[in-house]
């Protein structure tokens, strides 16, 4: 179990790398949210947030390209293999992901039923309780040990839903 939540946590940082560029580097502006959320979360957040889709782009030309950023960003060949052996699009995790309430509510009201005092609180032990390791991804790869544990609560709310697919199927 141990190694199966290692590997989990290990894909969710390969995906957060990879996507940092490109939210640090987004061009939608967020109408001065940050300050509000810095004092919430106690870290300093990007100045612009949002990431720009096509998704238009053919699966398997988005594989190929997905594979050369994890290759350019120094993720091995056999990390690689490993976590792309038997990837197919899922429509249902399509038809999910379309549905997502992300997409269906304002920001504000989205704020509002995602984040808790009970969420902020568990996300504060759990950088004291991973601060050697989130420390390290930090130094190693420039991601702030805030915005890995803002994920994690959010996509699988630290681990206890993980889901029903497999998931680089579900990215």
């Amino acid at each position: 179990m141990k190694q199966i939540l290692n590997n989990n946590i290990l894909l969710w940082i390969l995906f957060i790398l990879i996507l940092n560029p490109l939210v640090a580097n987004s061009s939608i502006k967020n109408n001065g949210i940050n300050k509000n959320l810095e004092n919430k979360f106690g870290c300093q957040l990007p100045q612009n947030i949002g990431v720009t889709t096509n998704n238009k782009i053919p699966f398997k030309q988005w594989i190929t390209s997905f594979k050369s950023d994890a290759l350019a960003n120094g993720i091995s060949d056999e990390t690689i293999i490993a976590a792309f052996k038997n990837v197919y699009p899922i429509q249902k995790v399509i038809d999910l992901d379309r549905r997502q309430q992300e997409y269906s509510v304002t920001f504000s009201k989205y704020l509002t039923n995602s984040i808790s005092a009970k969420r902020i609180k568990r996300g504060k032990s759990m950088l004291k309780k991973y601060r050697t390791l989130l420390k390290n991804i930090k130094e190693k790869y420039g991601v702030q040990p805030q915005i890995l544990v803002s994920l994690w609560a959010m996509e699988s709310n630290f681990g206890r839903n993980m889901g029903n697919f497999f998931t680089i199927n579900t990215l």
